[in-house]
C-alpha cells in the first residue's frame, strides 16, 4: 500500500444496520487521526438477507459520504440472488432458504399469506419486493462492482480461482466460490481480501486475509485496515443490545452462540409457557417454572437446537415495569434452569402495546431476528406457546407451531 493510502475494508454486513453504524463510528474516529490524503472505505459485499435489517442497511450506504472518505462497494452472492430473484422467480426457494426471507421481511413482503387466485406463491411474493423495493434501492444493487484493487491488494467478495489471472475471473466466482479458493496456496499476484466464508477470527494468509466473522450470527463486524505494511482489525461486537423500533427498543440477549448455523430452534414464549403465569411478572419472587420445561429444554441443549425465548412485554410500554425488573427476573429463571441442567440461547422481549408492530406477535420479527442470530432452519424449527398470538407469529414464520 502507497505512503499516502489509507484502505478500510468491511466484511459482511448482512441486514446488521446496528452493527454497521457502530463500526463506521470506528473507522470515522480512526481515519481522523491518520495523516494520509487517500482514504478508501471497501464494503465487501453481501449487505442483505439473514440479519432483519437489510432495507436499513442499504439506506444507511446510500446515505454515506461527507467524511473524506472514498467508498467502493463491491457485489456478494446475496445481492447477486436478490437481483436474481427480482428478474425471475426461479431462484425463489433457494435463496429463501439461506436468508433471503429476512431480506423479504425488512421490504414489508409477506411471504406466509394466500396468493390471490390463480397467482403462484413466488410470483406472488416477487411481486411484492417489486412493489416495495425503492428504485434507487434496485439501482445500487445493479451498479455494485465485482472487485477494486489498491497497491499489493485485490479486494472481492468471496475469492478467485487459482490458475486464472486476476483479469481473467470469472463473475460468478467472484461472488459464489469457496473451497478451491479458500484451499489453494497459490500466489495470485495481489493478496486477496474478502468475506463470504465465515470463521470467527480474521484468516491471515501470505495469499489471502479473510474477513468475514458471521455479523449476522456472531454480533462480530470487521474491518480490517491497510496502511504501508500495515495490517490491522476494528471490529464492533453485540452482545446485548436495543433494537431501535418506533422510538423504543426491544429486549435482544444473546447468551449461547455456540450453536451450530443449520440447526432447527425451539422458540418459547415465557409466561405461561416457561414460567407460570402471573399478571405483569416483575418480581423474582414470583417465578415458578412450568412443570416440564425444564426438561424440554434440556432435551433442546442436548439436540443441539437453538432455545429462544420471544416474548411480549408490554408492561415495560406501560410503565407497570421496568427492563431492570424484566432483567431480574430473567436472571432468576435462567438461574432455576441451569439447576435443572438446561438454558436458552437468546431472549427477545417487546415491550409494546396490543398494536400492528413488527417486533411484537402475532407478527414474526422476534422469531425472524433469533433465526438470523443462529442461521437456524426455521422449516424444521417448533414454537411452544400458549395464547394465538404464539401460534400466528409460529406460522407467519414458517415454523410449526405447538399450544400448551
Amino acid at each position: 500500500m502507497g505512503d499516502e493510502t489509507v484502505v478500510y475494508a468491511v466484511g459482511d454486513v448482512h441486514g446488521r444496520a446496528d452493527l454497521l453504524e457502530r463500526l463506521l463510528v470506528k473507522i470515522r474516529t480512526d481515519a481522523a487521526q491518520r495523516s494520509q490524503g487517500h482514504k478508501v472505505l471497501v464494503y465487501l459485499g453481501d449487505y442483505v438477507d439473514r440479519g432483519l435489517e437489510s432495507r436499513a442497511v442499504i439506506e444507511s450506504l446510500l446515505a454515506q459520504g461527507g467524511d473524506g472518505l472514498e467508498r467502493v462497494f463491491l457485489k456478494g452472492n446475496h445481492e447477486d440472488a436478490m437481483l436474481q430473484f427480482l428478474d425471475s422467480t426461479e431462484i425463489g426457494s433457494s435463496w429463501m432458504g439461506f436468508g433471503g426471507d429476512a431480506t423479504l421481511y425488512s421490504y414489508g413482503v409477506d411471504v406466509f399469506g394466500t396468493p390471490p387466485e390463480g397467482v403462484e406463491r413466488l410470483d406472488h411474493i416477487q411481486e411484492q419486493l417489486r412493489a416495495n423495493t425503492p428504485p434507487e434501492h434496485v439501482a445500487f444493487l445493479e451498479g455494485l462492482e465485482l472487485y477494486h484493487q489498491e497497491g499489493d491488494y485485490f479486494f472481492v467478495h468471496a475469492g478467485v480461482r487459482p490458475g486464472l489471472g486476476l483479469g481473467d475471473q470469472d463473475a460468478n466466482d467472484m461472488m459464489w466460490i469457496r473451497d478451491e479458493f479458500l484451499n489453494s496456496t497459490a500466489n495470485f499476484g495481489k493478496v486477496v481480501v474478502h468475506g463470504h466464508s465465515i470463521k470467527p477470527q480474521p484468516v491471515v494468509r501470505s495469499n489471502r486475509i479473510g474477513i468475514d466473522t458471521g455479523a449476522f450470527a456472531t454480533g462480530v463486524l470487521t474491518c480490517l485496515v491497510l496502511a504501508g505494511a500495515e495490517q490491522s482489525f476494528i471490529q464492533t461486537r453485540h452482545e446485548r443490545c436495543v433494537l431501535p423500533l418506533n422510538g423504543d427498543g426491544v429486549w435482544c440477549e444473546l447468551l449461547d452462540q455456540s450453536v451450530a448455523s443449520g440447526r432447527p430452534a425451539l422458540f418459547l414464549d415465557r409466561d405461561g409457557v416457561v414460567v407460570e403465569e402471573v399478571n405483569y411478572l416483575h418480581k423474582a419472587a414470583d417465578v415458578r417454572l412450568m412443570p416440564g420445561i425444564s426438561d424440554l429444554i434440556a432435551a433442546a441443549n442436548r439436540a443441539g437446537s437453538a432455545v429462544v425465548v420471544v416474548t411480549n412485554q408490554s408492561g415495560v410500554g406501560r410503565g407497570i415495569y421496568g427492563w431492570a425488573d424484566f432483567d431480574a427476573v430473567q436472571k432468576q429463571i435462567a438461574a432455576e434452569l441451569k439447576e435443572a441442567g438446561a438454558t436458552w440461547n437468546a431472549v427477545y422481549a417487546s415491550p409494546f402495546p396490543p398494536g400492528d408492530y413488527p417486533m411484537r406477535k402475532p407478527n414474526p420479527g422476534m422469531l425472524m431476528a433469533g433465526a438470523a442470530a443462529f442461521g437456524v432452519d426455521l422449516r424444521q424449527s417448533w414454537i411452544l406457546g400458549d395464547r394465538a398470538t404464539d401460534m400466528e407469529a409460529g406460522l407467519r414464520a414458517g415454523v410449526v407451531a405447538a399450544s400448551l
